[in-house]
């Protein structure tokens, strides 16, 4: 279940991972333009509020193994396991909260999920110039951020380092 810009790319990377498994997929999101809700990535959708009423029919009827359900969001997947008590609720946590950062040089955010052995990288994100300022913050970023092949590789290895640690 995804309902905002960061949590809708997580889920679906972590729905087209499923499917390369031969899962089958099953979105439920109050967004009609996510991502989760094509084809590609999900067998079935569901166009629903993400109320705790909501996300439990979608589980009395869908009866799921396993439901992805973002960091605080929490109170959904408690409706859901009261509904399927079987049903493995996995909150994707927000391990770090991002910063206000202000820099003459630009920073890049990195994001990966990490499975306790591999970094799966989903992508790195780069900081815009604020034109007023003329230093690099947060209030605009670009995705993906465009990164020579020497400091591509140079923040992946950094990053996996930190995260596997």
């Amino acid at each position: 279940m995804g309902n905002s810009t960061a949590n809708d790319y997580v889920l679906a990377m972590i729905a087209r991972e499923l499917k390369h498994h031969q899962y089958q997929v099953v979105s439920h999101s109050n967004n009609p333009n996510s991502l989760l809700m094509t084809q590609c990535l999900s067998d079935k959708v569901y166009l629903e509020p993400m109320t705790e009423e909501a996300v439990a029919s979608v589980a009395r009827l869908e009866r799921p193994d396993y439901v992805f359900v973002p960091a605080g969001k929490q109170e959904l997947g408690r409706a859901i396991e009261r509904v399927g008590p079987t049903t493995k609720v996995v909150v994707i946590e927000a391990t770090q909260i991002p910063k206000n950062v202000v820099s003459s040089i630009p920073t890049l955010e990195f994001n990966g999920l990490f499975d306790g052995q591999v970094v799966y990288q989903l992508g790195v994100i780069g900081e815009l110039k604020d034109q007023g300022v003329g230093k690099y913050q947060t209030l605009a970023k670009s995705y993906p951020a465009h990164l020579e092949s020497d400091l591509a590789t140079k923040v992946t290895a950094t990053s996996e380092r930190a995260i596997s640690q």
